[in-house]
């Protein structure tokens, strides 16, 4: 069973889990149990459960949290809303999906005591996030496990609940909590709209409780060793677990609205979880073929100075190593969005290396993701939000490096710079090298300065010319531009791999139905040449549909792999 999984496959995986998970450490059941409850607003303030509608609309942040041990595997969870005397038709969960771990909910940072000891963050904090303290000061929250629940609208075809619901799963393993227990901080929350001239009533927040297959999966359940759900027991659903909130209404005319309900378009997966950073040695990317460059997009090192006779004992380490903390800042002319970059550094000139402990922090702001993987020595980002590219910030850096200079290194100029920045906008346009600007460190260290071995800083115009290694091809150009034709749908008989929907295009749309189908297949159906064009890992002729398959789609919209795929 794999511990971190995309974002992308998450839910299906936890329709089709096996009971495999690390037994308990004591022969005694625990007591497990769920409930919503209202949260803080973003301005720190306890959401109130009484609320008037008569002139505005009103938003209750809606949390959901879980008692538990730290067996807990895979969690799932669904919940509605129903009023026997209002309209829960009219009652909005906000956003494509629910605000989870490591994103920033509050407007002014907030004080929370945490496993880690006390820590102001404007970040939501979620049960079992890992909060470290990088060495540049900073707090980083990262998610332990995966995450993968939407919010849906009343009426959307793919709800399977009358009014508005949020459904999905979180998965993980090995972990510990953010607080001394679970239920010390919310697994997600969930702004919960009242519109403004909402009939006045009591509408309650509750979960669903229904079967997903006969294989013992429930739309609300905790899975370890066992499966945990209300109609197999181990878990409690007490009263206390669903949510009232009262609305009231002052206005001569209660039943009238000023807003329309909010719809959404199809539920669209989350970040891929962060990956832990293994020490690994550098190697090129296994897809680096010389692309071209846009030189409308640059990635810079910056210009850094190392003076050893002014070091602190902050700017060191234990041997008396100085640390370059670098902001690699990638800047974009066009104003355009990405789905996945690629980072790999060429190598560091003698007597500078990357922090073996922490050779970067693991979040990106310019592309504000946490999701990366390290592969082949290189760092893969991906900058889906909601399965959609995002826009570079160019004030944020990109990448936050920790180089260690050696205290026996010459005074003198050393560059840096990358052998590969690729630079993925989607799926359906080709991914293209980003203008590498070689990093200056200037190191004092006692001596005159003196050449040094790394390669100088170049005086001609274009500095690139000297720091990347890779100048054996030239740009292509003679490659003829891409037509505007319109997709063809796909026709019955070969395979047209990723192709879930059979609309011709493969996107992230395809994942979801393919996941929504793995986790229910009574609520959403797949033609046979959609199951033939989505079994594309182990293909077996649309007959071995799996996680696997959603994992390679996926894979294959930012270009990891090719399709048709093998498991490894």
């Amino acid at each position: 069973m794999k511990k971190l999984i995309s974002a992308a496959t998450s839910l299906a995986m936890a329709a089709t889990m096996l009971s495999a998970a690390v037994p308990f450490a004591t022969g005694a059941a625990a007591a497990r149990s769920m409930e919503l409850k209202a949260y803080l607003n973003p301005d720190g303030t306890q959401a109130s459960t009484t609320i008037n509608v008569s002139d505005e609309s009103v938003t209750v942040p809606v949390a959901l949290f879980a008692t538990t041990d730290a067996d807990i595997q895979a969690l799932n969870a669904r919940f509605t809303v129903n009023s026997k005397n209002g309209d829960a038709s009219k009652v909005v969960f906000e956003g494509e999906a629910p605000i989870s771990s490591g994103e920033e909910y509050f407007t002014t940072e907030q004080t929370f005591q945490t496993s880690a000891g006390e820590i102001s963050t404007k970040n939501l904090v979620c049960w079992n996030d890992k909060i470290t303290v990088s060495k540049r000061g900073g707090t980083t929250i990262a998610s332990a496990g995966s995450y993968t629940f939407f919010n849906v609208a009343a009426g959307d075809q793919y709800n399977p609940c009358t009014n508005a619901c949020m459904s999905g799963v979180w998965i993980g393993s090995n972990y510990t909590w953010a607080g001394e227990s679970s239920s010390d901080f919310p697994i997600l929350v969930v702004p919960v709209t009242f519109p403004k001239g909402l009939p006045a009533g009591d509408y309650t927040l509750d979960f669903v409780n229904e079967p997903n297959d006969d294989k013992g999966n429930y739309s609300t359940m905790m899975e370890g060793a066992e499966k945990y759900s209300k109609a197999t027991g181990g878990i409690e659903f007490a009263e206390s677990a669903a949510l009232t909130i009262t609305v009231k209404n002052d206005s001569d005319e209660p039943q009238v609205t000023t807003e329309a309900p909010k719809t959404t378009e199809a539920p669209k997966t989350t970040e891929a979880p962060k990956t832990t950073v293994p020490d690994a040695p550098k190697t090129t990317s296994p897809d680096a073929a010389n692309k071209e460059t846009d030189d409308s997009i640059t990635i810079s090192g910056g210009e850094y100075t190392v003076d050893f006779s002014a070091l602190s004992a902050d700017d060191v380490d234990a041997d008396g190593n100085a640390y370059v903390f670098v902001d690699a800042m990638l800047n974009d002319t066009k104003g355009r969005t990405v789905s996945m970059l690629k980072a790999f550094l060429a190598d560091l000139p003698e007597g500078i290396s990357l922090d073996p402990d922490e050779p970067y922090v693991p979040t990106f702001p310019a592309v504000g993701s946490s999701a990366s993987q390290f592969l082949n020595g290189g760092i893969y980002i991906n900058c889906l939000k909601a399965g959609e590219p995002v826009a570079i910030d160019n004030s944020q850096p990109i990448i936050q490096y920790t180089f260690v200079v050696d205290k026996t290194i010459k005074s003198g100029d050393y560059e840096f710079t990358w052998d590969q920045f690729e630079v993925v906008e989607s799926s359906s346009k080709d991914p293209y090298e980003a203008k590498k600007i070689p990093g200056i460190i200037h190191v004092k260290n006692g001596e005159a300065v003196e050449t040094t071995t790394a390669a100088p800083k170049t005086t001609e115009p274009e500095v690139t010319t000297t720091a990347a290694p890779k100048t054996t091809e030239a740009p292509k150009t003679t490659e003829a531009p891409k037509t505007t034709e319109a997709p063809k749908p796909t026709q019955p008989g070969d395979p047209v791999w990723g192709d879930t929907n059979c609309d011709g295009e493969v996107k992230i749309n395809d994942v979801v139905i393919l996941n929504r189908w793995l986790t229910d297949a009574k609520a959403i159906t797949i033609s046979d040449q959609g199951k033939l064009n989505a079994d594309c890992c182990d293909p077996k002729d649309g007959a071995g549909l799996d996680i696997n398959d959603s994992d390679a789609i996926i894979r294959s919209i930012v270009h990891l792999v090719t399709l048709p795929t093998q498991s490894k």
